[in-house]
């Protein structure tokens, strides 16, 4: 975590925890100072630029996959409304052939 910690990538939860250990943790603060140190040669000359809103998600669900969509999430899907409404229809047929035998 001492890289990332060290490059900024961190969100704030996770910052805050790296900087407790960092008072605490003295191996914890050699590897941020290694990393320190290694930095500027790695990074000498680029220009910061700012990436796109969306690419952190979009990494993520590369990386570690989609969250899971809840079962609503699955049958408002827009490639599930076909079979959604063709199992209301068929159901809203069943009760009234059913409601027709009964009464």
């Amino acid at each position: 975590m001492a890289s990332e910690y060290a490059l900024g990538l961190l969100d704030p939860d996770e910052r805050r925890a790296v900087a407790a250990a960092l008072e605490t943790d003295p191996e914890m603060r050699a590897e941020l100072s290694l990393w320190e140190s290694r930095l500027p040669a790695l990074l000498g000359g680029l220009d910061e630029v700012a990436p796109p809103p969306a690419l952190k998600a979009s990494l993520e669900a590369r990386l570690f996959g989609e969250e899971p969509r809840s079962l609503w999430d699955d049958l408002l899907a827009p490639e599930n409304r076909g079979l959604v409404l063709a199992a209301l229809a068929a159901k809203a047929g069943l009760l009234a052939v059913l409601l027709h035998l009964l009464l």
